[in-house]
């Protein structure tokens, strides 16, 4: 599997932990290289904000169903897993 195959599956988990990478690599920058900072949080930020457009150009607003749905085993040797999606109801439904 590519890298793009792979990111194209896991839209979700990339939109979700790439704010917490991103913080957590913040942590070996210097407290001095203030622009580094900067710059770096901007590179998340921008990242995200693409990241972001391909979800949406993915979801099918007029699909009432789960998509861009992620399975993975929870507790192994069980039949439990977790799983994440978006899916579009009409409200109050």
């Amino acid at each position: 599997m590519t890298g793009v195959a792979m990111l194209d599956q896991h839209l979700l988990s990339v939109l979700i932990g790439l704010p917490m990478v991103g913080a957590a690599m913040l942590l070996f920058f210097p407290r001095e290289g203030r622009a580094a900072i900067r710059n770096f949080t901007l590179l998340v930020t921008v990242a995200e904000f693409l990241i972001s457009l391909l979800v949406i150009q993915r979801f099918d607003g007029a699909k009432a169903v789960l998509q861009l749905v992620e399975r993975a085993p929870w507790i192994p040797h069980t039949a439990s897993l977790i799983s994440s999606g978006w899916t579009a109801s009409p409200c109050g439904s």
